[in-house]
Formats: C-alpha cells, sequence, structure tokens
C-alpha cells in the first residue's frame, strides 16, 4: 500500500527532522508541507537531508514561488518506487 502524509505546516525544522527520522522506515510516498508556508530554508535544509520526499502545497502561490521553490531544492517528490524504480 502506497501512504502520503500531510504535516499542515505544523512543524519548526528540528520537529520536522524528528518526524522524518520518526517515519521514514514507513516508506511513505512523501510528506506533504512539514514547516510553515513560509519556511523555504527550512524545506530545503530537510530535502538536503535525504530520505522522505517532501511535497509541499501552502508554499507554492504562484509560478514565481514554484520557481523559487524548486531553484532553492525545497521539495524533492519523485514519486518513485521504494525499490529503486
Amino acid at each position: 500500500m502506497l501512504l502520503a502524509a500531510d504535516a499542515n505546516g505544523s512543524y519548526r525544522l528540528e520537529e520536522a527532522r524528528q518526524l522524518l527520522a520518526d517515519t521514514d522506515d514507513l516508506a511513505l510516498q512523501c510528506i506533504e508541507q512539514p514547516c510553515a508556508p513560509e519556511a523555504v530554508a527550512e524545506h530545503a535544509a530537510l530535502v538536503a537531508t535525504g530520505g522522505t520526499p517532501i511535497c509541499l502545497d501552502e508554499t507554492i502561490t504562484s509560478l514565481a514561488t514554484a520557481r523559487d521553490a524548486v531553484e532553492r531544492r525545497a521539495c524533492a517528490v519523485g514519486w518513485r518506487s521504494r525499490s529503486g524504480g
């Protein structure tokens, strides 16, 4: 079964890091919006640590914010399988 989680921007960076550490063995497809919408740098820091992919929704309010998030590598949802496919 494929699962994803939506955190709705509920965590600060260190809390989000702990969330990812605690849930990484669940092989989630992604965790959506772990930090506040304006916390692009924090999301980029989470992506840099690897593990569960990060998806953004509340952050993306325009094409400009989407480009900024991509350029800053603040999201990394590849929808890849855990078997490497």
